[in-house]
């Protein structure tokens, strides 16, 4: 089971990778030009649509997918390296680990829940959101 979380989440990883490389060789802007009241004004939904979308550049998401494969495969050591009880109790935790990781992808359809729930009392299921894209 652990393999097809794994498997699950270095997946997850590769589509974010393969998106905002896409992004980039779009060749496109990545930056929402506020057309609304003054750009520094937070009350106008142009701004902060502009503010969010800075912070999920292609870039920022290259980098977290790398941050976040660093964690998985130290997660991996860890739990082929559980030969003591110390090593097992490590392992116990890196499981726990990357279903927290595996958890951001909670709607996507290849998500297990049943397999893979997330520690009881870290993750609270997020609301709804109206246009929710399920990636």
């Amino acid at each position: 089971m652990t393999d097809d979380l794994i498997a699950f989440v270095r997946a997850r990883l590769a589509d974010d990778e393969q998106t905002a490389r896409a992004a980039i060789a779009s060749g496109e802007r990545w930056r929402a030009e506020p057309t609304g009241p003054a750009a520094g004004d937070a009350s106008a939904s142009e701004s902060v649509a502009a503010r969010y979308m800075a912070r999920w550049s292609p870039a920022r998401v290259l980098h977290d997918v790398e941050v976040t494969r660093a964690q998985v495969d130290l997660c991996v050591q860890w739990l082929g390296d559980a030969r003591t009880e110390a090593a097992m109790e490590l392992a116990a935790q890196a499981d726990v680990f990357l279903r927290l990781i595996a958890h951001r992808w909670h709607r996507h359809p290849d998500y297990r829940a049943a397999d893979w729930p997330p520690a009881r009392g870290f993750v609270q299921e997020p609301p709804e959101e109206p246009g929710d894209l399920r990636i």
